[in-house]
């Protein structure tokens, strides 16, 4: 065998046989999952990174060669001395077990020049090795394997292709978010909504709001919270997060079933996001105070590696705070909160698998308006205060095992999620106390296949998802006795889908395609059901959605394998109706809502007034009709106890899920190791236009033909912009999102809803899109020193003027509606106000004067402007002033 070859299975054997073993080479597995695209983490970046072959006078004995791409996989070599003598028997690099078995280290002599080692069984995630020549002198430089701790570049890692964002640890932690909605204001498409109580916030992604539109996942467990004016229910503390990706808009695979808007993915730390080079186990203390609403968070993280494949991490937050204080100095009464979360996780891994069992728990305590996100508004809001009570509960299992083979590549996902939110002392329980608890559970298993034919590189993703989420409503007055919410219906959904994706690069080309077909059931129980069995439509208890396919495709240009790339994705979806949607009933009457938008159909009867004495006064004796008087009064009895009565209205039976359809195109730029720095900048544009049908607010019934249908029809296009540059010196963000689309709704021409006008042709022009985002920018620069113990920035985040629905509060009627209420259910009777656009100045600054000690100052608001959002029923709610936050960690 010649010198050049002998030296290169040398070399393989000295970072991990499994680095060289095949042309797109599986790598040492991570012990993250967000590392694998980060340098100085995975050892020096050996796909990327050429090196020579040097004979024992020094010279070139073969082309400089890149570690990871030949392909050493199924071979077989010999180690022989320079003579061409055979030194030890030819073994299969990629067969023999590596994991169990030693090799020796020869000279030319056969002479042992190191002791023999386990190729597997030396902790590569913490010792470096020296390749050595003859002579002892460094061939190589040092080879950090995997999984020390290193600085993670970059702070957000923009997909090149898709409208995806990751944000990492060091980005988490330097925003020092008090909720995970307010930790991802700011990035490109996305924004918080709700105001400044925990208890209302959500998110916003493209305009989309619906809990059904956006799903939210932590460690994999669904966290979907569907409560009549409530927010998302993520009460996840950002401390606990290693990482939080965004994805916008739809995707077969990744977002789930169901969705529209996008995703909120969050995944919690590991013991090893923790442990430094050569630690077994560590405890950080963490302690923070925020000025604003004199909040005191302290937190205590315990974790430990004490074995080469498993570690564990236990981590405890408690925070407590006073009312919030406003850009105007005052106080928003009822603010206050009290949250304790815990982690506790353990993992087991090796070069094949990685085992991730976890367990999240949270217990949250305030006193609020019923209408967290709506109570600055009596007038149309309920202000009735309650105490309270937000449990979660949520196991998960992610287990990944990706052997040898090219075309495994498996994970599957186990997860549960238990919450409860309790109101004790509720005006609406008559002094009682609510209890609404959700039961989600989900079921994934995914693989990735990678094979090549010819010149196509090929990779399949497919996989299978379940869903089931349980809703109880308990609802126990002061007295003890249980009654019945109509808003609030008990209920399940449950979903199954199966999809496969399909990757194609030929050169510089990639062709995506994908297919997903899902089956969707939503159904009710309790005194709903009921209800449906007395009026003979027992067979709508549950709705069915079965056979709904869905589509994606996406074409990438990179020329010359450069730092350009042009993209266009094209994605179908589809969003059911929420149970509320489906089951809530009732007419409702003054200031109450009309809880069934159906309540109007021709099914349903209305309550006629009580009858008019003086109708039935006769000119002759007896001079008054009396048996027509008690006919009268009983057929009006006879329609109030009617099961058809609109009371008892709800809609099931009559949706359609809405479906959506987007087109994205634009392109992306990716520059690593920039200008021969450690530096790397990615930035990217994309413009897109989402067209939704058979919108579920316009369902109607056609008072001639009887039929039903949704024939409202949503228009949007926007732009976004994201740029990330990071560096050992300096490093900076931007992203700037622009929204604009129109709405019709086409349901005025024989609308069966008397309060619907039969308006002019000329008045059905689209209505300018509403309750989205106003445009908005947010631009970071910061500066490193010192070796990175001192970091400092500024933030800018300018947000335009929005759109939004009010509510007329007096009910002068508008060109669409004979007449309408302060709660019409009819969304162009509406009135269609705008609020004023702001802007945010903040100031951030670290110091780690150790690797122990870290210290934090953030300032949020920092020239205490004043500005106000919408809420739920036009409500304006204001904002929070001037808040300097602090924290130190430190490490034992």
């Amino acid at each position: 065998m010649p010198s050049d070859l002998k030296k290169a299975l040398f070399l393989c054997l000295i970072i991990g046989v499994n680095i060289c073993s095949n042309t797109h080479a599986r790598e040492i597995q991570p012990t993250n999952n967000n590392i694998d695209d980060q340098k100085g983490r995975y050892a020096t970046d050996l796909d990327e990174q050429e090196y020579e072959i040097i004979d024992e006078g020094g010279e070139q004995t073969d082309d400089s060669f890149d570690v990871y791409a030949d392909d050493y996989a199924e071979q077989e070599y010999e180690i022989v001395d320079e003579g061409g003598e055979q030194t030890d028997d030819s073994y299969d690099v990629y067969a023999d077990d590596n994991a169990e078995q030693e090799y020796e280290i020869v000279d030319e002599a056969a002479q042992q020049t190191d002791d023999s080692f386990d190729v597997y069984a030396d902790d590569y995630a913490e010792q470096e090795y020296e390749v050595i020549d003859e002579g002892g002198a460094d061939a190589l430089p040092e080879i950090e394997v995997f999984g020390t701790q290193q600085e993670e570049l970059p702070s957000f890692k923009i997909d090149l292709t898709r409208s995806s964002t990751i944000m990492n640890r060091e980005e988490i932690e330097r925003r020092q978010a008090n909720t995970l909605m307010e930790l991802v204001e700011g990035m490109a498409g996305i924004t918080g909504t709700g105001g400044v109580r925990a208890g209302s916030q959500g998110f916003n992604i493209r305009g989309f709001v619906s809990n059904e539109d956006i799903l939210k996942v932590v460690d994999g467990a669904r966290q979907n919270f569907e409560r009549y004016r409530y927010g998302n229910g993520l009460d996840v503390d950002p401390e606990l997060l290693q990482q939080v990706e965004v994805i916008r808009g739809t995707s077969i695979k990744t977002a789930g079933t169901g969705t529209i808007g996008g995703a909120v993915i969050a995944k919690t730390k590991n013991a090893r996001d923790l442990l430094r080079p050569g630690e077994k186990a560590g405890l950080r203390l963490k302690t923070s105070y925020w000025d604003n609403n004199n909040q005191k968070k302290v937190g205590a993280t315990a974790y430990t590696q004490p074995v080469k494949f498993a570690d564990a991490l236990l981590n405890i937050i408690k925070n407590d705070s006073n009312n919030v204080t406003l850009a105007d100095g005052t106080k928003l009464e009822d603010s206050e909160n009290s949250q304790l979360s815990a982690l506790a996780k353990i993992s087991l891994f090796s070069l094949d698998y990685n085992i991730d069992i976890g367990y999240r728990y949270s217990n949250e305590n305030i006193a609020e308006p019923f209408d967290a996100g709506a109570a600055s508004n009596p007038a149309l809001t309920i202000t009735d205060l309650v105490r309270r009570k937000k449990i979660t509960r949520s196991p998960t299992m992610n287990i990944n095992w990706n052997p040898e083979p090219l075309w495994l590549n498996m994970d599957a996902t186990i997860a549960y999620n238990d919450q409860l939110v309790q109101d004790a002392d509720s005006a609406l329980a008559a002094g009682g106390t609510d209890n609404v608890s959700y039961k989600i559970l989900n079921l994934e298993l995914k693989n990735r296949s990678e094979f090549n034919f010819g010149p196509i590189a090929t990779k399949l993703d497919y996989g299978l998802q379940y869903s089931r989420e349980r809703r109880n409503y308990i609802r126990v007055n002061q007295a003890g006795v249980g009654t019945f919410n109509e808003s609030q219906p008990p209920g399940e959904k449950e979903s199954q889908g199966i999809y496969l994706n399909t990757e194609f690069t030929i050169s510089d080309f990639t062709l995506n395609t994908g297919i997903r077909h899902d089956k969707y059931s939503v159904s009710t129980g309790g005194i709903t059901e009921q209800t449906l069995i007395s009026q003979g439509r027992e067979n709508l208890i549950t709705s069915d959605f079965d056979d709904l396919l869905n589509y994606e495709a996406g074409l990438s240009f990179q020329p010359k394998q450069g730092p350009l790339t042009l993209f266009y994705n094209f994605g179908t979806a589809f969003r059911a109706p929420l149970i509320d949607e489906l089951f809530s009933q009732g007419e409702g009457g003054g200031t109450i809502p009309s809880f069934s938008r159906c309540n109007r159909f021709n099914i349903f009867q209305e309550t006629p007034p009580f009858p008019n004495a003086a109708d039935f006064v006769l000119a002759v004796p007896p001079f008054f009709d009396t048996a027509g008087f008690n006919a009268a009064i009983a057929a009006r009895q006879a329609i109030i106890n009617s099961p058809f009565n609109r009371s008892n209205a709800s809609c099931a039976g009559f949706y359609e899920p809405e479906t959506s359809e987007t087109h994205e195109v634009g392109f992306s730029v990716n520059w690593s190791n920039l200008l021969d720095i450690n530096a790397e900048l990615t930035s990217k544009l994309t413009y897109y236009q989402v067209r939704t049908t058979n919108l579920i607010e316009s369902i109607f019934q056609n008072s001639v033909t009887g039929e039903v249908s949704q024939p409202g029809v949503e228009r949007r296009e926007g732009w976004e912009f994201e740029f990330n540059f990071d560096s050992d010196i300096w490093f900076s963000t931007l992203s700037f999102s622009i929204l604009n689309g129109n709405v019709s709704f086409n349901y005025f021409d024989n609308n069966i809803d008397t309060r619907v006008r039969a308006i002019n042709p000329s008045d059905r022009d689209p209505i300018e899109l509403f309750d989205v985002p106003g445009d908005s920018l947010s631009f970071t620069i910061g500066k490193r020193a010192y070796d990175r113990q001192i970091e400092y920035g500024y933030r800018i985040q300018v947000n335009g003027p929005s759109r939004f629905s009010a509510f007329d509060p007096t009910n002068v009627p508008i060109p669409e509606c004979r007449d309408t209420n302060v709660f019409s259910p009819i969304p162009t009777c509406n009135t269609i106000a705008e609020e004023a656009g702001y802007t945010l100045h903040n100031l951030f600054f670290t110091w780690q004067p150790s690797d122990a000690m870290r210290l934090g100052l953030t300032i949020n608001n920092l020239t205490n402007k004043q500005f106000t959002i919408r809420g739920f029923a036009g409500s304006a709610l204001r904002n929070a002033g001037r808040d300097v936050r602090v924290s130190l960690d430190y490490d034992f």
